[in-house]
């Protein structure tokens, strides 16, 4: 992007464009977070997205345990 025209168009596309960036990159993290190790996922990604990714995941695994009523209890347990 270049700097060109008023400075409050200019700084939209900027935020159009790191918003589109982080959006590619939470993409590609997602379908490497099952299947490469943790460590290696963690070191291989930017850590804005590593942590969006780990609280996402972290959510989803929580949101299945609950649904689960027969066994919540010990499921987060063994979550934990």
């Amino acid at each position: 992007l270049k700097a060109r025209g008023n400075v409050e168009d200019w700084l939209c596309k900027v935020e159009e464009a790191m918003f589109a960036s982080l959006r590619r990159l939470c993409k590609k993290s997602i379908k490497d977070y099952e299947t490469t190790s943790f460590l290696s996922w963690v070191m291989a990604n930017a850590s804005q997205v590593v942590l969006t990714i780990c609280q996402m995941m972290w959510t989803r695994d929580v949101t299945n345990i609950l649904r689960d009523t027969r066994s919540s209890i010990r499921a987060m347990r063994d979550f934990e």
